[in-house]
């Protein structure tokens, strides 16, 4: 099963510099995409979820363990992130962010980085 997740505009937070990251945190309630290297946050993003995300009957975003596996570009204005979902599961979910902190996170990212969905 796959996950494409389209990244729209929002405020980032400002963080220092990063230099490898090695995995994602993306925490529903507090709406917050979180990268490290080891156990050190090198950023943090704010980010917007859709509407009611956790609706009974709806899918989106399950909490779990996900791998960026592509980046693609769908016009020189849109970027997404491919993730593959763990076994089984099924989500429609987006996750909203600013366009320019997308552009700088993707850069960060390595392809097989785990991102973890949390409460």
């Amino acid at each position: 099963m796959r996950l494409t997740l389209l990244l729209l505009p929002v405020l980032m937070a400002a963080q220092p510099a990063a230099a490898h990251v090695t995995r994602l945190r993306l925490d529903h309630g507090e709406e917050k995409l979180t990268l490290f290297q080891g156990e050190t946050v090198v950023r943090e993003y704010d980010v917007r979820l859709g509407h009611n995300p956790d609706a009974p009957g709806t899918p989106r975003r399950p909490r779990g363990t996900y791998v960026l596996d592509a980046k693609e570009a769908a016009s020189p204005h849109a970027l997404s992130l491919r993730l593959t979902a763990p076994a089984g599961t099924l989500t429609l979910g987006c996750i909203g962010m600013n366009g320019e902190a997308l552009r700088e996170m993707a850069d960060l990212l390595p392809l097989g980085v785990a991102i973890d969905v949390v409460a």
